[in-house]
């Protein structure tokens, strides 16, 4: 029995003098027990400094969205009143300078892009259409038909995020243009800009089974292109009877209005 007894006085000096060891300084916790508390990071213990921004086009909630994810774990973005038109910056002096700069690539006045289109019959001919010199040669280069002829064309203007739908006239045919300028990126020269265009066929027409269709796709693409580039969009046969024939479609696009 003593020899049990001091087993078990063994064991609970070990205990204490292992829950002595083991404690941190600075632990709340003591011997009679209490929670042990971790310290954490506040934003209040770094050299963050505020700064409000005045915005221009983006809408304050719009500023907030946009610059949250950059300031994860590194600062923090605060909506103004709705009667200043401006965002709040909590972060680094270096940060604040990041996300003024991404603000500067994003709050500007919206841009609208000139598209210039054209519908083009390629055959195996000889033709040469002299609207089309430009383009003539690059066509032979890179396609396998041997005339080119312009049978129609359209100009339009889309906003940045915006889409347009209107109507070209080609060969006695009525086509519709359906597109939008996704994203418009850079300036000056190096100034892209991200399309989607649908080529349809206007009207009704019956189908095989008899059915009426409207305005069915002739072809969809997405594309982006430099400004003041001429690209083809797509080519497709057309039935013309011969099997020779197809439709072209390009476009060349420009900044319509300076940011």
């Amino acid at each position: 029995m003593r020899i049990m007894n001091g087993l078990v006085m063994a064991l609970c000096a070990a205990s204490s003098l292992f829950a002595q060891t083991t404690r941190k300084p600075g632990d709340a916790s003591g011997l009679g027990g209490g929670q042990q508390q971790t310290p954490t990071l506040k934003f209040e213990d770094s050299n963050y400094v505020a700064k409000t921004i005045p915005l221009r086009h983006l809408s304050n909630a719009d500023a907030v969205r946009l610059l949250t994810p950059y300031l994860v774990r590194r600062g923090l973005a605060y909506e103004v009143g709705p009667s200043i038109h401006a965002v709040t910056i909590r972060a680094a002096p270096k940060t604040i300078v990041e996300m003024e700069k991404l603000l500067g690539e994003y709050d500007r006045s919206p841009v609208t892009v000139a598209l210039n289109f054209q519908l083009i019959a390629a055959e195996n001919t000889n033709t040469r259409d002299p609207a089309l010199a430009p383009l003539d040669s690059v066509l032979r280069g890179v396609l396998k038909f041997s005339g080119y002829r312009l049978l129609g064309t359209a100009l339009g203007n889309v906003a940045d995020k915006g889409s347009t739908t209107q109507s070209i006239i080609a060969g006695g045919e009525e086509y519709r243009l359906h597109y939008t300028a996704w994203d418009v990126f850079g300036d000056g020269p190096d100034a892209t800009v991200h399309l989607t265009v649908e080529l349809l066929r206007a009207g009704q027409f019956r189908g095989a089974q008899g059915a009426v269709a409207i305005d069915p796709v002739i072809f969809s693409t997405g594309v982006t292109i430099p400004m003041g580039n001429t690209v083809v969009l797509g080519t497709t046969g057309e039935n013309d009877g011969a099997g020779n024939k197809a439709l072209i479609l390009t476009v060349r696009p420009q900044i319509a209005k300076a940011r």
